[in-house]
């Protein structure tokens, strides 16, 4: 599950990031720091470190700030966070795939060069690779535990040789190449945006000319290409696959006879194809196909392996199918085949309607390919997906007959408005199937699209159970309602109203329900409530208090606290819901609002024997203040500091609140560090307010701050470095 957290104290103004400018992703990652270093929840429990990686604003006036984990000032692979804010500015969810409690010594004994050396032996490479780089990070493995390693990416384009991107993950201590893929992700004229060139049946991108308009192969691909940019931007507002207005650019005639085609990170390549297993693989789908790689690669960035690729590959196919939609008949059974019409052997390449039909696609989760063929089943286990998305949008049953799962469909638009979405908003780089179907619940929530039909297409997949509530493909309401014990407002004798503070059948409050003076509790034991039903208690006058707190504890299964100021929560609008697993949730507001709060309790799944505290704290009258003394100089030092070339290693907040200056200050040791200071977040090599960014390790930064608040300070090896100091002093 999702943990969640009311963030900034309502009354905020409404739409704070509507300008998507500097100023706005400033403010966001400040929040975002704000809440995680509040520790709420245990999210910085086992966690060493975590720096906002980027913000990406939504259609929803929504801002999502993604964190990455380090340790030591080293990247951890898939120890990632996003932190969800509203328009208000106010936390709504945290997506959570941080690692917790890591051991591992960050001190490399391999170079860079010695670990690609590594790896060139490994993939018998050596002289044949085009490029090659080496990031030192941790790798988590719940086998051999977690490896300080080298990510290894080689780029491989050798006439007459399939081409390839091996990544190894090379121990950065003993040399043992601990995993690896290949980060290849394929298929199986020039323009404003777009251009596309001619590599003359050559491997060499160097040597590649601007395409002729006459030649067929590139004008499809050409004209492919625009069609999909036109798509990603009317339906998603997205501007290319970066979503930053990048220039695709498209190269055909790869080489002779190549029967695929592949994104490699940058840019898409398409085969002739040889005849005989296929044409030239330049058809929508494929473009559209290809193209969708690199938006996954700049939003979710799904690792290309294992459960996480398979659904990068499913990203790609589901796109393919959405463009196709849009260009012609929505319910065309050839909208869910794969490369239809380029493929020669047979009909398609994959049918997403019925992926077993290939056999070689899995369709149900259970029969997934868990061996290390394909990267982990990538093109294979994308089936899974494939099928949760045509029933999603077509409706039906598995067309093997594996479930019996019925689900009403909400058309192709709707549905890709959803897996865009989640992937935008809610994956992570090492997203599984289970938390595929979180993430899309979560954006049908967001979008008011039907949130049974997503858990039923799931289910019918074999992953998840299927939905509660009535699937007929229509929008979800808030849940605002009360309803009987299958989904609604009960008591442990089915009574639809009670005497201790629930609610009643049209939402009123009952007897108990907040009349009472703010120092009084009220307490609820033995609550009970089947999966999905929803039980409200409140209103609780907090007119008077100085603060007021609610802790739900106890009992069996999993309840959900939802509490709302003014009004009755709902499963979208809400001041605070923990989110978290089993019953042991908080909510406390100190300084209270002065008004009504307002309890509900769903079931994340059936739960009994829940008890339900409500406390408040009654407001006292202020005091005379005394006299403000005068702040005192405060000063922050250490020493001894070290990192390897390129590492990040963070330090602050700083409180430069009651102070009139503010000094940074780093010097000796020897090696060369650099020093980054940033007012409101912690800094990174690109946003900050002061970088001298000279030779050596003497250098400093100071401020008059005109507003109170937090500096971060960010060191980072321009080379290796040991014995420097930090000294921070404010006055």
């Amino acid at each position: 599950m999702e943990n969640t957290e009311s963030g900034p104290e309502a009354g905020l103004d409404a739409d704070l990031f509507h300008a998507k400018d500097d100023a706005a992703r400033t403010l966001a990652e400040g929040i975002a720091y704000e809440y995680v270093f509040e520790g709420k929840n245990g999210v910085l429990d086992g966690v060493d470190d975590i720096f906002v990686e980027r913000v990406h604003f939504d259609e929803l006036g929504q801002a999502h700030a993604r964190v990455q984990q380090v340790l030591g000032g080293v990247r951890v692979i898939g120890g990632e966070a996003i932190v969800h804010l509203d328009a208000n500015g106010r936390v709504r969810k945290l997506t959570d795939a941080l690692v917790r409690d890591l051991k591992v010594d960050t001190t490399a004994t391999l170079t860079e060069d010695d670990a690609i050396d590594v790896a060139l032996i490994e993939t018998g490479a050596e002289g044949r690779i085009s490029a090659s780089t080496a990031d030192l990070a941790i790798l988590p493995n719940a086998k051999l535990g977690a490896r300080l390693v080298y990510e290894v990416r080689l780029e491989h384009f050798e006439p007459g040789a399939q081409p390839s991107i091996p990544t190894l993950f090379v121990d950065a201590r003993s040399g043992e190449v601990v995993w690896e893929y290949d980060d290849l992700q394929t298929a199986s004229l020039s323009d404003d945006g777009w251009i596309t060139y001619d590599l003359n049946n050559s491997t060499s991108y160097n040597s590649a000319s601007v395409a002729d308009s006459s030649d067929v192969d590139a004008k499809a691909a050409h004209d492919h290409a625009e069609l999909t940019l036109d798509y990603f931007s009317s339906a998603f507002n997205r501007a290319s696959f970066s979503g930053s207005g990048t220039t695709v650019k498209s190269y055909v005639h790869y080489y002779t006879n190549y029967v695929n085609a592949f994104w490699d990170g940058s840019r898409l390549t398409y085969g002739d194809g040889d005849g005989y297993y296929s044409d030239a693989l330049v058809s929508l789908d494929i473009v559209a196909h290809e193209f969708s790689h690199g938006v996954t690669d700049y939003s979710a960035d799904l690792t290309y392996a294992n459960e996480s690729g398979a659904l990068n590959e499913a990203t790609s196919d589901i796109f393919a199918a959405a463009v196709e939609a849009a260009q012609s008949d929505a319910t065309s059974n050839s909208i869910w085949w794969v490369g239809e019409d380029c493929w020669l052997q047979g009909s398609y390449l994959r049918n997403m309607a019925d992926p077993s039909a290939d056999g070689s696609s899995t369709d149900y989760y259970a029969d997934r390919y868990t061996g290390s063929q394909d990267n982990g089943g990538v093109h294979w286990n994308s089936g899974i997906a494939n099928l949760f998305f045509h029933l999603l949008a077509a409706g039906g049953t598995h067309p093997q007959g594996k479930s019996d799962v019925e689900v009403s469909g909400i058309g192709v638009e709707d549905a890709a408005q959803i897996w865009y979405r989640a992937l935008t908003v809610y994956m992570t780089s090492s997203t599984t199937f289970a938390q595929a179907r979180t993430a899309t619940v979560s954006a049908a929530e967001d979008l008011g699209l039907s949130v049974a039909s997503v858990e039923n297409a799931w289910a019918a997949v074999g992953v998840g159970d299927p939905s509660d509530e009535v699937d007929d493909g229509t929008t979800s309401t808030d849940d605002g309602g009360s309803s009987t014990d299958d989904g609604g407002s009960s008591t442990d004798d089915g009574d639809s109203s009670t005497d201790d503070g629930g609610s009643t059948d049209d939402g009123g409050s009952t007897d108990d329900g907040g009349s009472e003076e703010p120092s009084d509790d009220w307490s609820y034991s033995d609550l009970s409530g089947s999966k999905s039903s929803t039980v409200y208690y409140g209103p609780f006058d907090a007119s008077q208090a100085a603060s007021i707190a609610f802790t739900m504890s106890g009992g069996s299964g999993d309840a959900d606290l939802y509490v709302r100021y003014g009004a009755q929560p709902t499963t979208s609008s809400y001041d605070c819901r923990p989110y978290l697993n089993g019953n042991n949730e908080s909510c406390e507001f100190d300084p209270a609002d002065q008004g009504d709060y307002y309890v509900m309790i769903r079931g994340y799944s059936a739960y009994s024997g829940v008890s339900l505290d409500v406390e408040m704290v009654a407001a006292e009258e202020d005091p005379e203040p005394d006299p403000e003394p005068e702040p005192e100089p405060q000063e922050w030092s250490y020493d001894d500091l070290s990192g390897s070339k390129s590492s990040k290693t963070y330090y602050g907040p700083f409180d430069a609140s009651e102070a009139s200056s503010i000094a940074f200050t780093m010097s000796g040791g020897s090696g060369d560090a650099d020093l980054y200071v940033r007012y409101g977040a912690q800094p990174t090599t690109s946003s900050y307010d002061c970088r001298p960014y000279v030779n050596g390790n003497e250098e400093s930064c100071e401020f008059d701050p005109s507003s109170a608040g937090n500096y971060y300070v960010m060191i980072r090896g321009y080379s290796a470095y040991s014995g420097v100091s930090l000294l921070v002093e404010a006055d």
